[in-house]
């Protein structure tokens, strides 16, 4: 175990105070600490070069540096915090920056107000929403004395001189521009356009002395909610640098310090772990002294003992938590469970908080308890930033020693396993908390799900005493609650804890091969002007030429016309799963074209109609200059993915305010090309799990479904089918940062690539890549997606592109065949119509010949002899 020299006061006395309702997981609110905006810190060169692997020798207890300027109704940020009755506040990014004109509050007060759908809403403050002087003061105080209590958990390298932020726009500022907000310049940006924070300018010149800064904000209060926890600000390898504390829980002025603190303890225990990194997407994005991904978190089907089943995720083998569960659970077979599960149900706390039905007295779960445990210290030291103190942690009874099967079926299965030796059977009857009303919903839902109820310890026979035969008593592991003896509730993991490295950048070498086919067309266009052009383009031009291409053309018309037409109106379902409806809507389009060209061409020919043949000439350049700009764009796009990768790494990672393409040469078009590319990623490796069968809730509560339980109704339900990676929590009314690091959320590609168009590729392009690229697996692209995430499309993206440059020759060859093609037929069509337009001067001449001769030939001669008066005509 890790000799641990810092000790911290026992924490005992608070072991049984309330936990969070908290449905606002890091991960759901400003993703993962990985994904906030960087903000570089200086570091001792000595120790870095040895935070391979973090000690007590290169680490040190976090200093926290406590802000309440957004309590101070002259410093709080505009519409965040109640500060008089009938005042205006706003829950996240309405439509409108202003309150409504009408005066009407759209936020809908009481139960469920948490369920804003990622929106935001206006309303109007109360009583009980405005912070008082009072309240203020017992917000600050009990803020106070849990952050002593936190520096004693965990130790982490300490920031060289002074933590001092950056002034910017903030990493979000393209989606905030596109929800109506124009992104603000300021000290660290995002602490205030996204959490609401208020950013003195001084931290971005002179610092603070300190780790972490820990703001505490007010939202006001939502019935059911507790509070929320956050981090808006990480250093260079992802370490929170600005922690959040949304206290949205109501407080009382009439209730005592001591009172409050007992009360809340939890609470602000919870958030602050939350906002330091405990979340799904941070554990996702964890990363090893090479910067590589740890892969910390595997998902997989789990069924209940009632044959209910869902999707879950599990911290794996490779992870110091996973050790630790080991040891508390009696687990010691790895191939006997699945591993260390975080939450399923419900949906609010779902991947980022414990499973409440195995470690209910953990402060990262929701079973009423406020325990801070060997397993959630060791959770946090996976991420790589922390050096846990375990002989600060404290002892859990529920699960002790119930072995592998417990945890597999999330306690639908419990073992008399009678391992823990008793001096009396008092001790045997477990944690009198359990039978502690907490929340209707919870307390329901594990009565349902886990064997013998929420107190399995309630009489003898059901805690498993039992007296020996040598007059030993024995009962289950899990209802002895004596303390004495139990060494495992201090031990830590015997391996050092290896620190965490910046990513490492994916870098695509820079290759021209793709721009050859330039050449190719330039050798075509000096073939044709040369030895080939009498053939090809004979001076007067041919009728025959023009013909025979266009007939060619039409002929290739028509079969995508047909194509599309059997695709359209005959079988449907078969078809559209290989080309998709916008492909074969375009094949029609452009068969159609064809068709038409074809048409227009002949009728032009046989009538000899110049304004025809010009039109025909000028519509046949278009579609050659679309061609030749389609193919120039992708080919552009390829070879600038290079120059950019740098951006790209920014964009996804949330470090570069501007778009990946902004201030490149047709950015527009360049953002659409990349939104093609993005939705074909999601199209061919979303394949995420069916929707759970999930009990309904009325199974687990009882009652009208009023407040609290309300609240928690909505998380028990059946998950809706636009299952996504990382769950956007009840309470959430923004969603730029989660979507940021969720591929598989509709908003991704819009945000990354700066596209909002909706036309996704054919399912058949999956297959096309699945045979084509050979570094890429759909099986495998489908299997990592949640796993790795924005790495997973960076990968995707340097596979297609490989693939496109290592066939660039090819594709180059096939579209300036197309385009020498289409330009022989033109040249042809200009040279029609300027011979139907143009006289030739010797043919005039010889004209005005024939003319005159037959005029003449029409002409008679009358002689009159004098004898005679009668006229003879003679020719």
């Amino acid at each position: 175990a890790i000799s641990v020299k810092r000790m911290v006061l026992p924490l005992f006395l608070f072991a049984y105070a309330a936990a969070p309702r908290s449905p606002l997981p890091l991960t759901s609110q400003l993703a993962a600490e990985h994904g906030t905006a960087v903000h570089p810190q200086h570091y001792n060169p000595h120790r870095r070069a040895l935070a391979d692997v973090l000690t007590l020798d290169n680490t040190k207890p976090i200093r926290l540096h406590l802000d309440f300027k957004s309590l101070d109704q002259t410093t709080a940020v505009e519409y965040s915090t109640c500060f008089s009755v009938g005042a205006w506040f706003r829950r996240g990014l309405p439509e409108s920056p202003t309150p409504p004109a009408n005066g009407i509050p759209t936020c809908l007060r009481g139960a469920n107000e948490w369920d804003l759908g990622g929106s935001g809403c206006w309303g109007i403050c109360r009583e009980s929403d405005v912070v008082t002087p009072t309240r203020r003061q017992l917000m600050v105080r009990a803020m106070e004395s849990v952050a002593q209590e936190v520096s004693g958990f965990f130790s982490v390298e300490p920031v060289e001189g002074s933590l001092v932020f950056r002034k910017n726009t903030g990493r979000y500022s393209k989606a905030l521009e596109e929800k109506g907000y124009p992104p603000l310049e300021a000290c660290a940006s995002d602490c205030t356009t996204t959490s609401n924070v208020a950013v003195d300018p001084s931290y971005c010149t002179s610092g603070v002395n300190a780790d972490a800064v820990l703001s505490l904000i007010r939202s006001p209060p939502m019935q059911g909610i507790g509070g929320t926890g956050t981090s808006c600000v990480g250093d260079q390898s992802g370490r929170p640098l600005w922690l959040v504390f949304d206290w949205i829980e109501e407080v009382d002025e009439s209730e005592s310090f001591d009172a409050l603190l007992a009360r809340v303890r939890g609470l602000i225990l919870h958030e602050i772990i939350h906002a330091l990194g405990f979340s799904n997407a941070a554990f996702s994005y964890a990363r090893n002294s090479a910067g590589e991904r740890k892969t910390l978190l595997t998902k997989k089907h789990v069924v209940d003992a009632d044959g209910a089943t869902d999707s879950i995720w599990f911290f794996g083998e490779t992870s110091r938590a996973y050790a630790m569960a080991k040891n508390f659970f009696g687990c010691l077979d790895d191939a006997s469970w699945d591993g260390l599960p975080l939450m399923g149900l419900p949906e609010l706390g779902r991947a980022s908080h414990w499973e409440t039905r195995i470690l209910r007295d953990d402060v990262m779960s929701y079973g009423g308890r406020a325990v801070v445990s060997t397993v959630t210290l060791a959770a946090m030291e996976d991420l790589g930033h922390y050096v846990a103190n375990y002989s600060a942690a404290q002892c859990m009874h529920w699960g002790r020693a119930q072995g592998c099967d417990f945890v597999k079926s999330r306690c639908g299965v419990l073992q008399d396993e009678r391992s823990a030796v008793t001096a009396s059977a008092e001790d045997c009857k477990g944690d009198p908390v359990w039978a502690t009303p907490y929340i209707p919903a919870i307390d329901n839902y594990l009565s349902a799900k886990c064997a013998r109820g929420l107190t399995p310890c309630d009489t003898l026979s059901r805690s498993g005493f039992q007296l020996m035969q040598d007059g030993t008593k024995v009962c289950n592991a899990q209802c002895h609650t004596s303390l004495e003896g139990r060494s495992d509730c201090s031990a830590g993991p015997s391996e050092p804890v290896e620190g965490t490295s910046e990513k490492m950048e994916r870098l695509v070498e820079e290759n021209w091969q793709q721009f050859l086919w330039l050449l190719v067309w330039l050798l075509g266009v000096i073939f044709a002007a040369s030895c080939a052009r009498a053939v090809a383009c004979p001076k007067q031009g041919s009728k025959g030429i023009v013909i025979c291409l266009s007939m060619l053309l039409g002929f290739v018309g028509g079969i995508f016309l047909g194509c599309a037409a059997y695709g359209l109106f005959y079988d449907f379902e078969f078809v559209s799963g290989f080309v998709g409806v916008p492909t074969l809507y375009g094949l029609a389009s452009i068969g159609g074209a064809l068709v038409v060209l074809l048409l227009l061409t002949l009728f032009a020919v046989c009538c000899s109609s110049r304004c025809l043949l010009l039109l025909v000439f000028l519509l046949y350049i278009f579609f050659v200059l679309i061609q030749a700009g389609s193919t120039v764009l992708v080919f552009y796009w390829s070879y600038l993915v290079t120059s950019v990768t740098g951006d790209t790494v920014d964009t996804l990672s949330g470090n570069n305010a501007d778009g990946k393409w902004d201030g490149h040469l047709g950015e527009t078009a360049l953002k659409e090309v990349e939104g093609i590319m993005c939705r074909t990623y999601q199209l061919c490796c979303r394949d995420l799990d069916a929707s759970p069968s999930i009990l309904p809730f009325d199974d687990f509560a009882s009652g009208s479904g009023s407040g609290i339980q309300s609240d928690y109704a909505s998380g028990f339900v059946e998950a809706p089918a636009s299952d996504t990676c990382l769950q956007q929590h009840a309470g959430q009314t923004v969603d730029i940062a989660v979507v940021m690091q969720d591929p598989s959320s509709d908003n991704f590609c819009p945000y990354v690539s700066g596209s909002d168009r909706s036309v996704k590729p054919a399912v058949g392009t999956c297959d096309f890549l699945n045979w084509a690229v050979t570094d890429f697996s759909l099986s495998a692209c489908q299997e990592k997606l949640c796993v790795f995430g924005i790495d997973g499309y960076e990968e995707f993206t340097e596979q297609v592109v490989n693939w496109m440059r290592s066939n660039a020759i090819i594709i180059g060859a096939v579209s300036a065949f197309a385009v020498l093609f289409q330009l022989i037929l033109s040249v042809n069509l200009w040279k029609l119509r300027k011979r139907l337009g143009r006289v030739n001067p010797e043919s005039e001449s010889s004209t005005k010949k024939q003319k005159g001769k037959a005029v003449k030939s029409q002409r008679t001669v009358v002689e009159v002899k004098p004898k005679d008066t009668a006229a003879i005509v003679r020719p």
